[in-house]
């Protein structure tokens, strides 16, 4: 067997070795709630990705006074086993975002200062990726569980140019102008790329991009296996959520009073997480549940969004606590009283 696609199968059972210990739902269970608090100073703190390992990145951010005008400085951490983590700053740096967390820890930012660039944290240390010629800016899409990236460059004209970085090296993914969202382990790149007919969500696979035919709103996440859920325009005309398989289109229903939702995340189990009427939310076998009645109604929160969930059916988003925005961590169990 070809020693990539072994590693893809051995990465591809993390979360299928985790999830003995997690229970594996038929159907929407309870969960307990962790609020994943915030680093020393700031206000606000708002989950982006986790792993299956259970490893989660989050923005940290406080409002500062500079002269007359009150700024925003951005922080990343790293929660794991109930600590918190600053991953620091690139040298030359003063504000990170994080954008994805891979199978082995590895951690996508990209700088939001006044140099726009992207980089992979790993073991306590920055990794430049660099940026193509004559680009003004850089920004990472996501990363596979072997280290590639898929991102895009802008360039002097406005022009988004997609590229996918691997070992090093940068490389244009030519055919195409846009953005690239996310990778999988092959790795197929997605993205939204005007291929000629204007912007559509497109996969890169064998040197080419291939349209879905679907124009999407904002980033499409991927498993490793390829599945896509996202938010694109349906046939009524209305921002929804989705999920791609093959060629296989699902579009995910709204909470009853809504006419959007939207899809930020999907496991390998099929079970997908966003957001309806400024409601968390999740699907499961094609039917919609608000997050917030699967959690202990006592406890303060009022949950907005779910941004990820890995393959041991944990979720994370971000909420209200007591007054406070922060995020949160769903952990399934077996009941209420559990």
């Amino acid at each position: 067997m070809n020693t990539k696609l072994l590693w893809i199968s051995v990465l591809g059972l993390i979360g299928g070795a985790a999830s003995s210990q997690l229970p594996i739902p038929q159907a929407v269970p309870f969960y307990e709630i962790t609020d994943l608090g915030v680093l020393p100073g700031d206000d606000a703190s708002f989950a982006v990705d986790l792993n299956s390992i259970g490893q989660i990145i989050c923005i940290s951010e406080r409002s500062i006074l500079v002269g007359e005008d009150w700024l925003t400085k951005y922080e990343t951490f790293l929660w794991f086993g109930g600590r918190a983590t600053d991953i620091g700053t690139p040298p030359g740096h003063t504000d990170i975002v994080p954008v994805a967390i891979n199978q082995r820890g590895r951690i996508l930012v990209n700088s939001v200062d006044d140099v726009y660039s992207t980089f992979i944290w790993k073991d306590g240390s920055f990794i430049d990726l660099g940026s193509l010629p004559g680009s003004i800016a850089s920004y990472g899409g996501g990363i596979s569980n072997f280290d590639e990236v898929a991102g895009y460059s802008i360039l002097s004209d406005d022009t988004a140019v997609p590229w996918i970085w691997d070992n090093g090296s940068l490389q244009q993914l030519v055919g195409g102008v846009g953005e690239a969202f996310d990778i999988d382990d092959y790795p197929t790149v997605f993205g939204n790329i005007d291929v000629g007919n204007g912007p559509e969500l497109s996969r890169w696979q064998n040197g080419q991009w291939q349209s879905q035919h679907l124009i999407v709103d904002g980033r499409v996440r991927v498993t490793t296996l390829g599945t896509v859920a996202g938010t694109a325009l349906d046939p009524t005309g209305n921002w929804n959520g989705f999920v791609l398989s093959d060629s296989n289109l699902v579009w995910l229903p709204a909470l009853p009073g809504d006419t959007t939702c939207d899809a930020a995340d999907i496991n390998l189990w099929g079970l997908a997480v966003g957001r309806s009427n400024n409601l968390a939310v999740s699907w499961l076998n094609g039917q919609i549940t608000d997050l917030n009645t699967k959690i202990d109604p006592t406890g303060g929160w009022t949950l907005t969004e779910a941004t990820a969930v890995n393959d041991r059916g944990q979720i994370i988003g971000n909420g209200i606590h007591n007054g406070n925005r922060r995020a949160f961590l769903l952990t399934p169990k077996l009941s209420p009283t559990d």
